[in-house]
């Protein structure tokens, strides 16, 4: 090769480097804009937030709007609710009735109806929920405690995506508790209730004076509405003198849930019940129905 076509080889070699190098830097360069971009953080903390599958406000501020006029109680330490949306009704009368003014973290504990958790007790999420009326927080640091005293609880962000019993509860929270964090519980169906005894005991030792627990949890199913009205009539008999040992003979689709409760309140609380109704009161099918009972444990 002579000197005039090694000169010409080199040149276009570096033109190409040149060209290689200036393509490589600008798509980096483009790279890293996309990476930074604001918009694309905010959407990716956006994705991370939970929600109810019910997100119409004219759904919840109806249902407030049929609230009857009652005294709030201020001496409720916990409470048991429906979480089936049809009975909206009935949730957000329950939640009405209990004052607002010192509560800063509310538990929030239901079954799992997907049989998702296999080697736990009980799952949890720190992620924040977005409802119609605003955010609400994971109280981050008091789910941390319960997962460090608590081999049988773990994270798992996924089925809370899911699970009824826990979301639709949410944006009534919100709604009534505009200032608390939430503590959501899914708890797996098993019948060792000295285990969830325990948990109750360990939110009780590491939750603030300020806590309150809420168990979202219907009651007969698919059974005809007298049938639905015999099981509640001894379902409630037993809920005045809750024990551990008389948790079998309540029909409801959480009984571990009130083993919870047990363990976070203790024994001995009186029961004062808001309402008992049914899916038939609410426009559902006469032939079967699901039963409601709401009402809450009051300190002595």
């Amino acid at each position: 090769m002579n000197k005039q076509k090694r000169f010409i080889f080199v040149v276009v070699l570096l033109l190409v480097l040149i060209i290689l190098w200036s393509s490589f830097y600008f798509l980096n360069l483009e790279n890293k804009k996309h990476f930074y971009n604001p918009e694309i953080k905010k959407e990716s903390k956006e994705a991370k937030k939970l929600e109810s599958f019910f997100q119409n406000r004219d759904d919840y501020d109806s249902a407030f709007a049929q609230v009857k006029n009652s005294e709030k109680i201020d001496n409720v330490v916990a409470g048991i609710t429906s979480h089936h949306f049809l009975a909206k009704n009935l949730i957000a009368q329950f939640y009405s009735g209990i004052s607002n003014n010192n509560i800063e973290n509310i538990i929030l504990v239901g079954p799992d109806h997907y049989n998702a958790l296999v080697n736990v007790d009980a799952i949890t999420t720190k992620l924040n929920w977005s409802t119609p009326y605003g955010e609400i927080g994971s109280s981050e640091e008091l789910i941390e405690k319960i997962l460090n005293d608590n081999d049988d609880v773990t994270i798992d962000d996924g089925v809370f995506k899911i699970e009824h019993s826990i979301y639709v509860e949410i944006p009534f929270i919100k709604k009534v508790f505009p200032q608390v964090k939430v503590i959501p519980l899914v708890l797996k169906n098993n019948y060792d209730y000295d285990e969830f005894i325990k948990i109750g005991e360990n939110l009780n030792k590491l939750s603030k004076d300020k806590t309150l627990l809420i168990i979202s949890s219907d009651f007969s199913h698919d059974v005809s509405v007298e049938e639905a009205r015999n099981n509640d009539e001894k379902s409630l008999a037993v809920l005045q003198n809750l024990r551990v040992e008389n948790i079998n003979d309540i029909n409801c689709d959480c009984r571990a849930c009130l083993a919870v409760a047990l363990g976070f309140m203790g024994e001995g609380k009186k029961f004062q019940l808001v309402e008992n109704k049914n899916s038939a009161d609410f426009g559902s099918s006469t032939e079967t129905v699901t039963s409601y009972v709401s009402g809450y444990f009051l300190f002595n």
